[in-house]
């Protein structure tokens, strides 16, 4: 029983147990309180207490998991559109400028107060979120300071904590005005109108045609611009991470992957 305990799929049982209490907490506290606060609290207690071993998110990916972090990042690339992106560019300058004043104040207190190291352990975190905690995490790991992966953690959850109450006040604000302008029903979740703070999204066609658009097919095209995500990132020494963003927004523009491939029918006809 206890090797079967102690196989990849009871580790990712585990692991996604722990979120699946998380996201239930959220929704009954109608996202008052943050899922991954709940999540990072349970898995924290049960690491603690011996429950689960140190390194269990390596042992539920192992190489194939890892690998799919770059997959999983392409795909997001594929959906955001650039006409978007050009619409809301007063947003995106403000987001760069908050990740400046981010690696001014953590490396630069940060480094000073605990160390380089830990104080670089966190930063990616403060700006990146759930991806950036993936790819620190695997870093870590792989230069060995694995007891450093509760400080991204924890960020995560504390920012959680303090910015979910906030996005939940704003965005029923919006959405009121949104259901006062005839923009959006509540009671069908469909539009009456179009909302004039977002771009339609332009239709690129794709190279592929749709007949061959299977989700075997699409999922090879993604994993090829994943592992050029990794070869970039050891000529040029930038992440791989970013370079598979880029490369999932550039091959959707230029007509290579549709958007949203993930999202795309099945080959029953399915979505």
């Amino acid at each position: 029983m206890d090797a079967v305990l102690a196989t990849p799929i009871a580790f990712l049982a585990i692991l996604m147990l722990i979120l699946a209490v998380g996201e239930a907490a959220s929704l009954l506290s109608r996202a008052w309180v943050p899922s991954l606060l709940v999540s990072f609290i349970l898995y924290i207690a049960l690491l603690w207490s011996g429950v689960i071993p140190a390194d269990i998110v390596a042992k539920a990916s192992g190489p194939v998991g890892a690998a799919m972090i770059s997959v999983v990042i392409t795909h997001m690339g594929t959906m955001i559109p650039l006409n978007r992106i050009r619409e809301q560019w007063r947003g995106i300058v403000i987001a760069l400028a908050g990740v400046v004043g981010i690696l001014i104040l953590v490396l630069g207190i940060g480094t000073l107060t605990y160390g380089y190291t830990t104080a670089v352990s966190g930063v990616g975190v403060v700006a990146g979120g759930i991806v950036a905690f993936l790819l620190t995490s695997a870093k870590l790991t792989e230069i060995g300071q694995q007891q450093l992966i509760a400080i991204p953690a924890l960020i995560l959850g504390l920012q959680s904590l303090i910015g979910m109450p906030i996005a939940n006040i704003m965005l029923r604000k919006y959405v009121a005005k949104q259901r006062a302008a005839g923009i959006y029903d509540h009671a069908t979740g469909v539009g009456s109108g179009a909302d004039p703070h977002v771009a339609p999204a332009v239709k690129v066609r794709t190279w592929l045609p749709a007949s061959m658009q299977t989700p075997i097919i699409l999922l090879a095209l993604l994993a090829v611009l994943g592992f050029l995500a990794t070869v970039l990132d050891k000529l040029t020494g930038l992440n791989y991470g970013v370079w598979a963003l880029l490369l999932g927004v550039g091959a959707t523009a230029i007509g290579l992957v549709p958007r949203r491939p993930w999202r795309r029918p099945t080959a029953s006809g399915s979505a």
